[in-house]
């Protein structure tokens, strides 16, 4: 009984702190998520209008510069369409009450989030490149 009453007490410390690390993680990846979110969502926006000026842009090219086009704007609307599933996931990770899978849901929205930036990025400078050779 006197071994319960001493290891009882360390036990419910060891698992507060736990859950207080495991809180802190989860607001940390939260705030990272929503500045990743930030950064690509009006990235995203942009992307029909500089596929269609990109598109216009090659009207009369030849026919390797519209491959070129249309390889780009696939990637584009790639992009644009993983964005719109990243955000439809993260509202529903927002609203999750379960902490742990909503860590782990955090942790992989976030790696998301940071492939999908670079390859945002990328997509739409190969298009303003692109275009830039027809302006």
């Amino acid at each position: 009984m006197k071994f319960l009453k001493s290891v009882l007490p360390l036990f419910l410390v060891f698992t507060l702190s736990c859950n207080s690390r495991s809180s802190a993680e989860v607001e940390q990846l939260y705030d990272a998520l929503v500045q990743g979110h930030d950064e690509v969502m009006p990235k995203s926006m942009a992307i029909p209008s500089i596929r269609e000026t990109m598109i216009k842009a090659v009207e009369n090219a030849s026919e390797e510069k519209k491959s070129q086009a249309l390889d780009i704007s696939t990637r584009l609307q790639k992009a644009e369409e993983q964005m719109n599933e990243w955000m439809v996931e993260f509202g529903e990770a927002i609203n999750s009450d379960a902490e742990d899978k909503k860590l782990e849901t955090y942790k992989r929205l976030h790696e998301e989030i940071v492939r999908l930036k670079a390859e945002t990025d990328s997509a739409i400078q190969d298009a303003k490149n692109l275009t830039a050779e027809f302006q």
